[in-house]
């Protein structure tokens, strides 16, 4: 990692002009032209080498209150509509050291929802993304932010709310599909 780039993380990633944004973090899927182009892309790609990180590590956590970031592995992250983390791994850019996550025995593992935002806007699937984070909304599943961004606390909400998910679709238990 450059001095420079240590010095400028938290205004640089400040200035992405796409991503998921949570309080102090953001969340790019690995293909973004944030993630594959310039001075991140080579942090980031040097990072990867040295931990032997591969392409299932496709989403990259970029913290803004801190010299922190995270790469993180969602399986399925086009084809599943809330894909489940698999495994993680946290680097402090200030010292080095890392820290390393694994759901895969997890009965509960973090899902990820509104996928749109981890990608950019001329992304070919975004819109079909954002198609269902909205529907989920209307729906009232957003309800309670702060509790579906777990398994099964997700599925508790779908079942109360009588939704089922078809896809990147919803479908109400007696009526047809409201996204996309």
């Amino acid at each position: 990692m450059t001095a420079t780039f240590a010095t400028d993380y938290e205004t640089y990633v400040k200035r992405l002009s796409y991503g998921k944004r949570l309080p102090g973090t953001i969340y790019l899927h690995r293909d973004t032209a944030a993630c594959t182009q310039g001075l991140l892309a080579d942090v980031l790609n040097r990072i990867a080498n040295l931990h032997a990180l591969g392409s299932e590590f496709n989403v990259v956590k970029l913290r803004t209150d801190a010299r922190r970031l995270s790469f993180l592995a969602y399986p399925g992250f086009f084809e599943d509509p809330h894909p489940v983390l698999e495994k993680g791994l946290a680097v402090d850019l200030s010292t080095g050291r890392t820290y390393r996550t694994d759901y895969r025995e997890s009965l509960n593992p973090p899902i990820l929802h509104r996928k749109e935002l981890l990608l950019e806007p001329s992304h070919p699937r975004a819109n079909e993304f954002a198609a269902l984070s909205a529907a989920e909304e209307e729906a009232g599943l957003y309800t309670h932010a702060a509790t579906i961004g777990f398994r099964l606390n997700w599925e508790r909400v779908l079942r109360e709310r009588g939704v089922k998910l078809d896809g990147h679709m919803i479908r109400f238990s007696t009526e047809t599909p409201l996204a996309v």
